[in-house]
């Protein structure tokens, strides 16, 4: 048994850990083949009762809305969305139309899981029919994961931003942040499913929704009440943590893709455990060229060469685990622990003798980063609830993040997932002094607190600009800049 299998805790992964062992000939048609995947996928959600599970009726509400202003695509931003931009009357009424999308998702904030299943067989024909579904195609020629309900997800993240912005356009700011807060707990139900695409979209939205939540603090800062903006910093963000086990536990590691690859694998080597040509050719060739026909003729060819150099069944299915073992420690290691410098497994393996490893493996980096990012826009919104409780209710800004500890937000919430020595997030009250900041929307002026994170260079490069995603310099959580262009480029 694998130090992986040992230690996990979460009941979700140790049924899963159980349930990944398929027998080593899968035999039969490929929907059968599939269907075993499915199976494997589903066993941990049937721990959950149905009625705490909130995928059924999220997305019944979600056939009932009426089409969006606009078509919403995987481009679609929904931190667009506010009350001063074009069309935004249509938008406005397309959320108020819709409201009882809002009161469904307060209803179901407080379930254990979304807990979509597996498999398009496993949804009613209503769902089918509309694409809401995850279909999982085992088949020498297809072998695909398809998680279309994720477009009812978009969908759904436009409608929690419009309808804040609707509330709070009203003044009905306890309206406007219980359905903007049950959108997050939403989102973080999304971020234990188990598939790479499912899991990295959960927490890539669930960051940019929080970053919404900012531009809201902005915009209605001296009219939301000092005790809401406290409320939200000490209770309601919290109540989200994605690293440690509060309320929710923590997010783990995507293993599910693990069972499809196993499944990919076992297609394509003969009853003695060697590897196919046939196999090879028809099965790798066709996932490389997926995106990229043209090449499909020198794939069919060079697969076909590899088959006779690669390892077997036996050993490329040891060499998988192996990768989902190094992930796993990786994963619940500390974020700059001196094994994070070392070469993944993944990496490691030899492109020759494992290249059907290679290509049959999600690499799960990205993974990593939407996390790390997820984590500093959580702990930077729940800050920045506090420096605007603070700021309603002694009518200056703090000075130091400490005078904010226990009564605005948790301590342990000042912390920067981008500091190499683990430290707090940067902040700095400029006093009114006047500083640039070089953004997507233009140089910006702030003379207010700065609260900000190294960001993924991983050094304080001055709040000199702000990258939204993390992946380079600063990181800036308050003032929320987006907001401030849109009101004129300056705070106060």
């Amino acid at each position: 048994m694998t130090y992986r299998r040992l230690r996990r805790s979460s009941f979700f992964l140790a049924a899963l850990a159980l349930a990944v062992s398929v027998p080593c000939a899968m035999c039969g048609s490929a929907a059968a083949q599939a269907q075993q995947v499915i199976d494997k996928l589903n066993e941990p959600w049937q721990r959950v009762q149905e009625s705490n599970k909130t995928w059924k009726p999220i997305l019944t509400a979600y056939l009932d809305m009426t089409k969006p202003p606009v078509d919403i695509g995987p481009e679609f931003d929904p931190g667009t969305i506010w009350p001063g931009m074009d069309k935004w009357s249509d938008w406005s009424a397309w959320a108020e139309k819709n409201a009882a999308m809002g009161k469904e998702l307060v209803e179901q904030q407080s379930k254990l899981a979304f807990g979509m299943p597996y498999g398009d067989d496993k949804v009613d024909s209503n769902f089918k029919s509309r694409g809401l579904f995850v279909r999982i195609t085992i088949d020498p020629s297809t072998n695909r994961v398809d998680c279309g309900y994720l477009a009812a997800i978009r969908a759904i993240n436009a409608y929690a931003a419009a309808d804040m912005w609707r509330l709070g356009a009203a003044g009905k700011f306890d309206d406007a942040f219980k359905v903007g807060l049950a959108h997050l707990r939403l989102l973080r139900q999304l971020c234990d499913q188990q598939l790479v695409e499912e899991k990295n979209f959960a927490m890539r939205t669930l960051g940019d929704a929080l970053a919404i939540h900012r531009d809201f603090f902005q915009a209605y800062l001296e009219k939301i009440p000092a005790e809401t903006f406290q409320r939200l910093g000490t209770k309601d963000y919290p109540y989200l943590r994605p690293a440690d086990g509060e309320r929710l536990r923590r997010i783990e590691l995507p293993e599910g893709d693990r069972v499809v690859a196993e499944a990919v694998l076992r297609q394509c080597f003969d009853d003695s455990s060697q590897a196919s040509p046939t196999m090879f050719a028809q099965v790798f060739a066709g996932m490389q060229s997926d995106k990229a026909p043209l090449e499909r003729f020198g794939a069919v060819k060079r697969w076909s060469q590899l088959a006779a150099l690669h390892g077997s069944l036996e050993s490329s299915l040891t060499k998988l685990e192996n990768v989902y073992d190094d992930w796993w420690r990786r994963w619940r290691t500390r974020q700059f622990d001196v094994m994070l410098t070392v070469p993944t497994d993944l990496s490691r393996l030899n492109p020759i003798r494992y290249a059907a490893v290679i290509l049959a493996v999600r690499d799960l980096q990205d993974s990593f980063a939407f996390r790390r990012r997820l984590i500093a826009e959580l702990d930077g919104t729940a800050i920045a609830a506090g420096l605007c409780g603070y700021k309603r209710g002694f009518g200056i800004w703090p000075d130091d993040l400490e005078k904010l500890y226990t009564g605005y937000f948790p301590k342990k919430f000042d912390f920067d997932p981008y500091d190499k020595e683990y430290g707090r997030f940067i902040f700095k009250n400029l006093g009114g002094t006047k500083r640039p900041i070089d953004t997507v929307w233009g140089r910006l002026f702030i003379s207010s607190p700065v609260l900000y994170s190294r960001g993924g260079d991983f050094s304080d490069d001055g709040f000199r600009s702000h990258d939204a995603t993390g992946a380079s310099g600063d990181l800036i959580l308050w003032p929320a800049l987006r907001e401030l262009a849109r009101s004129g480029g300056a705070s106060e």
